[in-house]
């Protein structure tokens, strides 16, 4: 084939994959989306592309202020409840379900995308990139993989000497029920080693279980975390203490070193906000 003739073959080549990619993106960010996850919310709002939204779950609401329909609690969707809103595309977390409410919505011609699970940044990123490509945002992917990097490298900079590190622990809160500590495979766990600090319940502990005041002694936490909404409803960290006098007995009580997270970065695997929050808090606790 002469020179020009094979020039001209690839030229076109070229000229119908980038059509094919600009329709396929035209496609994608014209999918109407509901999000099952309050990290995948987050995400959507970040690659800006919540314009697909038409619905979210109930861990989600923060990300719209309530201006998107409601498909209730991730765990617990659904079919009615998702196919009134005529979505193209279901992205949720692995925690979503029940599993035959997935099955079904893909039998009604739903496609159901499941990100990748974990809570490490590297993990973050990859949803990052799974929720773009569903999205039609690659490129605003790329910027916000860049942010989450940046936010990353602060962090480990900020973070101490291993024998400065203090011990933090995060405790789940709720009236009626025994307190609870975050072990590995949390999000909060996830948070106090970004923020340098050590969780001694990840040790002996995975997700969350019940603490005994004998397990709290022995674990001396320097650091004690609980929600925003749980320090709120008590109204001071003097109140909280004498709520839960276990604590006070703690060096992290005796100092009155309590501080509050936000709960929408503890929701689910770790998030942006989560770095964010990992970030306050390390300043709070060194002084940066």
């Amino acid at each position: 084939m002469p020179k020009s003739s094979h020039e001209d073959v690839m030229m076109r080549a070229i000229s119908l994959l980038l059509i094919s990619l600009v329709f396929s993106s035209t496609v994608l960010a014209n999918n109407k989306i509901v999000s099952a996850g309050a990290t995948i919310t987050e995400i959507i709002y970040a690659l800006g592309a919540q314009q697909q939204l038409v619905g979210t779950d109930v861990t989600s609401s923060k990300w719209h202020n309530g201006t998107l329909p409601d498909v209730g609690y991730h765990r617990a969707l659904t079919v009615e409840g998702l196919l009134s809103l005529t979505p193209d595309l279901l992205i949720a977390s692995k925690e979503a379900g029940p599993d035959t409410t997935l099955q079904l919505l893909q039998q009604a011609g739903v496609n159901v995308r499941i990100v990748s699970s974990g809570n490490r940044v590297a993990d973050l990123k990859q949803r990052i990139n799974e929720i773009a490509q569903q999205t039609g945002r690659m490129e605003q992917a790329s910027n916000l993989n860049d942010k989450v990097d940046a936010l990353a490298n602060q962090l480990q900079q900020q973070t101490p000497a291993k024998a400065q590190q203090q011990k933090a622990i995060f405790l789940l809160l709720r009236e009626g029920s025994p307190a609870s500590l975050a072990g590995k495979e949390t999000p909060a766990d996830a948070i106090i080693n970004l923020m340098g600090a050590t969780n001694p319940a990840a040790a002996t502990i995975s997700s969350y279980k019940p603490a005994s005041a004998e397990a709290l002694l022995a674990m001396a936490p320097d650091v004690i975390l609980v929600s925003h909404r749980t320090l709120k409803a008590l109204g001071s960290v003097e109140a909280l203490l004498a709520a839960h006098p276990m604590l006070a007995a703690t060096p992290a009580g005796q100092a009155r070193r309590v501080f509050s997270i936000a709960g929408t970065s503890l929701i689910g695997e770790l998030g942006i906000s989560s770095l964010h929050e990992a970030l306050r808090l390390n300043n709070r606790i060194y002084g940066n």
